[in-house]
């Protein structure tokens, strides 16, 4: 994943849990901060955050297992931007939340809809934010995720070229 989306933005972080422990020669990592919040949006606000003390614009946020993402995803996601609110990926059949550009400006108002709870999924975060949905032009592999070693295996052959329109 890094290798795919590294040239495609100005700072690349990582984010883990806040029980996780790891450390990154290579690039900052951010723990998630945000109390009692587990998952994908402790970590949008934890990155928001550090997005914001960097003084950018917009956070790229993309998943950690899905290693064939577009070259120009955040290109794409960028041109879908009509304002200053959340877009999101989608390949035709299926939405990707977490593929997602964010408005650094949105920090304040997600951090209250998740500690309040009243937003628990990246599904109504996105439609309160009044987010834009991207189709994306990619492959049909692009948001492929490995979950299990049946997945890692397929994601291996995979680049090896070995499936029928992979990567060579």
């Amino acid at each position: 994943v890094i290798g795919r989306v590294r040239l495609q933005v100005d700072r690349l972080a990582l984010n883990l849990p806040a029980k996780a422990v790891a450390t990154s020669d290579e690039l900052p990592v951010l723990v998630d901060t945000a109390p009692g919040i587990v998952g994908p949006l402790a970590g949008i606000i934890a990155a928001l955050e550090w997005t914001n003390s960097t003084g950018a614009q917009w956070l790229a946020s993309f998943p950690g297992d899905t290693p064939f993402l577009p070259y120009d995803l955040v290109a794409q996601l960028h041109a879908a931007a009509q304002r200053n609110a959340p877009v999101f990926a989608h390949d035709g059949a299926r939405a990707h939340y977490l593929c997602a550009l964010w408005p650094a400006t949105c920090l304040k108002e997600l951090r209250a809809g998740v500690t309040s709870r009243a937003w628990r999924s990246l599904y109504r975060v996105h439609d309160e934010l009044g987010a834009t949905c991207c189709v994306m032009t990619a492959a049909p592999y692009a948001f492929f995720n490995v979950n299990t070693r049946e997945d890692l295996a397929e994601a291996e052959r995979l680049a090896a070229g070995q499936i029928s329109g992979g990567p060579n």
